[in-house]
């Protein structure tokens, strides 16, 4: 489970995809602090960050670059 922060910095992705990922999560509400969740992967479920969360942000182009980022 990939935030879409965590692949927007720690990835090499297009510098569209890169804007996509934070425009993404900029409707994203924090409903569960970090300080209540036991991971970094708990904390991004809850509060719906991840790519599976945010999939229907992105362009087809968008979807391939990070399914090919993804799968590997």
């Amino acid at each position: 489970m990939y935030s879409c922060d965590e692949v927007a910095e720690c990835m090499t992705v297009s510098r569209e995809l890169y804007k996509a990922l934070w425009l993404a999560l900029e409707t994203s509400e924090q409903a569960v602090s970090a300080e209540d969740c036991g991971s970094s992967v708990e904390f991004n479920q809850l509060n719906r960050t991840t790519i599976k969360d945010k999939w229907n942000c992105f362009t087809d182009n968008q979807k391939t670059e990070l399914s090919n980022l993804l799968s590997h």
